[in-house]
């Protein structure tokens, strides 16, 4: 449906409307049905083609390249040159900034062991965005000045700001995305309390992961808790699905998962929505499992896996399949499904009729060079995904090989 601009709306009480008026404007409506006045990004490709020329020409259909990062090499150096050249610490999660008149589809990388967020431009250049660099907790401040303790990651949301998961903190930041100041904080230190009261005085336990229902609630995995957590409108925070450990399906207050915990968890249990179902999707981690959360129904089924670590499956049903410590799961608006699937060192694909295969990675740790065929190279132990819905790229946090890598999935 076509609204009509407001500087061409005219009364429908007024009844002396020029005929030839009106059929001009209804013509006009029709021209500017067909018309999106958002920049795409092949137009910002043609005024920025200069800008353009660090990024790696490398592509194809099913071809994994490199993004970011020197394969095997763990460092912060060659920050405001060439990604493709500068050093990453364990990156694990991937988000691209809005395209926007002040924002042109920058891709924002959570680089984990340098307790930070870079932010890579469209020339191929990397530059710091937010933290230090060096672990703790300061939050006044702005973008480098501030620090974090191994961030998990990164949105954006609705109101355009940054929502980061500060793991080791045990607290959700957001940050404004202009003045990169700290806006709210959600969480006060490691522990569990806090339902039914302000976010900002709740105890949360190395949260990793946080996604917007279409409403705008932001939902939390609260690792160590085991459990869901949501911040509604008021800004309370109450337990939305979980509690405790095991694999239990069933209505969201008796369902259980199970998170990676005890001392030095490793990451897990990240999420992803679906909007046009209403449906969170979960990596269970420790449960060697997908799981999908119903607004609608209120249950929780698991979807992919057995509940058994493993790797088998592919061309058939997702359900028998077997994972091995999924990290993270993300949605695309086509209804397939991308898992990381760490512990086997691939990218597992789910179609929307609930078959599996694996789209990157051959079950082996190890790197290949650029430009190999996405099945035939490999990653080590990738823990975060993001797919552009624009370009049909899926990007990967190969967080061992100190890399981000991308490739085209249609």
């Amino acid at each position: 449906m076509v609204s009509l601009p407001k500087y061409l709306q005219v009364s429908l009480v007024n009844d002396s409307i020029n005929p030839t008026w009106f059929v001009v404007m209804a013509l006009s409506l029709i021209v500017l049905s067909g018309c999106d006045f958002t920049p795409t990004f092949s137009e910002l490709d043609e005024t920025q083609g200069a800008e353009k020329s660090g990024e790696n020409a490398c592509g194809g259909l099913g071809i994994l390249c490199d993004v970011a990062g020197v394969a095997g090499q763990s460092g912060d150096q060659g920050l405001g040159g060439p990604a493709l050249q500068a050093f990453l610490s364990s990156p694990v999660d991937i988000a691209k900034a809005p395209l926007t008149l002040s924002q042109t589809g920058e891709l924002l990388i959570v680089d984990q062991g340098n307790h930070a967020v870079r932010k890579l431009n469209r020339d191929g250049t990397l530059f710091p965005l937010i933290g230090s660099g060096i672990a703790g907790d300061e939050n006044n401040g702005a973008g480098q000045q501030l620090s974090l303790h191994k961030p998990s990651d990164v949105i954006i949301g609705y109101d355009g700001h940054y929502y980061l998961t500060d793991w080791y903190n045990s607290k959700i930041k957001v940050i404004n995305s202009i003045s990169l100041e700290i806006m709210d904080v959600y969480g006060t230190d490691i522990g569990f309390g806090g339902d039914g009261g302000p976010a900002s005085e709740a105890q949360l336990n190395m949260p990793s992961s946080v996604v917007f229902d279409p409403d705008g609630l932001l939902y939390i995995t609260d690792q160590v808790n085991q459990r869901i957590r949501r911040i509604d409108e008021t800004q309370t925070i109450s337990t939305f699905a979980g509690g405790v450990q095991g694999l239990v399906d069933g209505d969201r207050n008796d369902a259980a998962f199970q998170f990676p915990s005890g001392q030095a968890p490793a990451l897990g249990g990240k999420a992803s929505i679906n909007t046009h179902d209403w449906v969170i999707y979960i990596a269970d981690t420790e449960n060697h499992c997908i799981r999908r959360i119903n607004f609608f129904t209120n249950r929780v089924t698991t979807i992919v896996g057995t509940g058994e670590p493993g790797y088998s499956g592919d061309g058939g049903n997702a359900r028998s399949a077997q994972l091995n410590k999924p990290t993270d799961v993300i949605f695309r608006e086509d209804h397939h499904i991308y898992i990381a699937d760490s512990g086997n060192n691939v990218i597992r694909k789910v179609d929307p009729f609930g078959n599996i295969s694996t789209l990157v990675g051959t079950g082996d740790p190890g790197f290949s060079p650029d430009s190999t065929s996405a099945t035939e190279a490999m990653l080590h132990n990738p823990q975060g995904l993001y797919y552009d819905e624009i370009n049909h790229i899926l990007y990967i946090a190969d967080t061992d090989n100190h890399q981000i890598k991308r490739v085209e999935d249609l």
